[in-house]
């Protein structure tokens, strides 16, 4: 999960100007993505196993069709990224940020529920990396033990803290 978290930051930094964009380094850290995301998220938290080797927490057995969706749904995000940053020009283009309101029938705040997907090949790279941070966040749990909605602050994976296994993007701590 760290490869992850390190990932998305870098891309996330890209894109916010705080790192130098380099096509080389974007491609590497979409791979990344793509290959820690989906059957391979799922398998980092097998069935039934509390602490070693995931760590995960009973939460993730409590709810493994949604965690498994969501893993997989990370996954197809992850990997359109992927084959985009694998056609990455030698600087961000217009047409790789989010412009105008969302293809997914959301908003920049979130999803609407019901909302049909949009063809993730035709999405701009920047929209796709903040979809996975959005389904990154929809595991958040705050410590009363409710979902909360992600704050903007709450998609850098530096702030990410313990739920599912060893990280979720919230910096609310989760109760034992």
């Amino acid at each position: 999960m760290k490869e992850m978290a390190a990932a998305a930051k870098a891309i996330a930094e890209m894109f916010g100007g705080k790192r130098v964009y380099e096509p080389v380094a974007f491609k590497a850290a979409a791979d990344t993505l793509s290959a820690r995301t989906g059957a391979a998220l799922i398998a980092e938290f097998p069935r039934g196993t509390l602490g070693a080797p995931s760590g995960a927490r009973l939460e993730i057995d409590e709810a493994r069709p949604e965690f498994e969706a969501l893993a997989r749904h990370i996954g197809r995000l992850a990997d359109a990224l992927a084959d985009k940053a694998g056609n990455a020009p030698p600087e961000i283009t217009a047409d790789m940020r989010m412009t105008g309101p969302p293809m997914d029938g959301g908003s920049l705040l979130g999803k609407r529920p019901g909302a049909a997907e949009a063809d993730l090949a035709k999405m701009p790279a920047e929209r796709l990396l903040h979809l996975i941070l959005q389904d990154c966040a929809s595991c958040i749990r705050s410590s009363g033990g409710k979902s909360s909605e992600a704050g903007r602050g709450e998609h850098d994976p530096e702030k990410w803290q313990l739920v599912f296994g060893e990280r979720s993007c919230s910096s609310k701590r989760v109760g034992s």
